[in-house]
């Protein structure tokens, strides 16, 4: 089920069984609208929901948000992506007739609310934050105003920073907060998470070491620990790219001009015209932390002249005006 605009009156469902058949593997999508009821992944009666995912990155939705749910089978593996701001009833990873394993709440924006009378989150064994682009020291990315104490034991807390997160060491996020309480484990079980999940786009940034604690009685945080300047190896593939594309496109450019007998000055406006469509340039910012920008073209500089081109001037200087031109001179 996908929805991207206009209003539901009632309850949305990406599954539905009413008999002994399972409602499993399905998917919900939600990314504008208005829900008037409830959304959820799976429900069966006697079978079996299993496996559903839930994704909303917009919209208005009234009611709570579910995984699976079944009321003599079981509800496991069920996912529920929450990829925007919202308001919601509550927030359910899976409920059946025993207790459920697998089930998985993944949260990448900050300002997501539960809210209203008994409003709760339930039914999860997993709990992933990816810290949002944008995101401040003192931030909060889930607040729970239900009126009750939530129970999060047994939940295994993982977490993440996306790409254009712009934090400090020793700075910290607020995961999760209820003024009423959170109870947990004596010692919280989490892990650093590595690939986003699925049915997102969400691209994470490996620059952050994150630790998750519990900070009173209400609130679980995550501190960063450390920030990288950036992945060496990434860096490292960067270079060798670069220089690659610069070898093959210098010399395919003067093997070009040799042959066509081109001037100098006709050589210069070429390059002009085609070093901007180098991946280099479109990388600038990318490369332009700590000086490494300016080592890199340091480096590009005496690369470029230790080709000894035949006819080539030597290069001195290279000025970077991002999708507009390069300036040779």
């Amino acid at each position: 089920v996908n929805i991207s605009g206009g209003t539901v009156n009632g309850n949305v469902y990406g599954g539905y069984n009413e008999t002994y058949g399972e409602a499993s593997n399905n998917t919900v999508t939600i990314t504008d609208g208005t829900i008037g009821g409830t959304v959820t992944g799976g429900y069966s009666q006697y079978g079996d929901a299993n496996n559903n995912t839930v994704t909303i990155s917009g919209g208005t939705i009234t009611g709570m948000v579910t995984g699976g749910q079944s009321t003599n089978g079981n509800a496991n593996d069920n996912t529920v992506n929450l990829l925007a701001a919202m308001t919601l009833a509550g927030i359910n990873g899976g409920s059946g007739s025993t207790v459920g394993t697998g089930n998985t709440l993944n949260i990448a924006a900050k300002d997501v609310i539960v809210s209203g009378n008994y409003a709760n989150i339930y039914g999860f064994q997993n709990m992933n934050f990816y810290l949002p682009a944008g995101i401040a020291s003192g931030d909060t990315m889930l607040t729970i105003n239900g009126g009750s104490a939530t129970d999060l034991t047994g939940v295994t807390f993982g977490i993440a920073a996306q790409k254009g997160v712009s934090l400090s060491t020793g700075d910290t996020v607020n995961l999760i907060t209820n003024s009423n309480g959170l109870t947990t484990d004596s010692s919280l079980t989490t892990k650093k998470l590595t690939t986003a999940p699925t049915a997102t786009s969400l691209t994470l940034d490996s620059a952050y070491n994150l630790s998750i604690s519990k900070s009173g009685e209400n609130t679980i945080i995550a501190t960063v620990d450390s920030v990288t300047s950036s992945d060496a190896s990434e860096r490292a593939k960067s270079l060798v790219e670069t220089r690659a594309a610069t070898t093959t496109f210098l010399n395919s450019a003067m093997d070009m001009m040799a042959g066509q007998g081109f001037t100098e000055e006709q050589a210069r406006a070429y390059l002009k015209q085609t070093l901007p469509k180098l991946d280099y340039w479109k990388r600038y910012e990318e490369l332009s932390d700590d000086g490494q920008f300016d080592a890199f073209k340091r480096q590009l500089i005496e690369e470029i002249n230790d080709l000894h081109i035949e006819g080539m001037p030597e290069v001195r200087n290279l000025n970077a005006l991002v999708g507009r031109y390069v300036n040779l001179e």
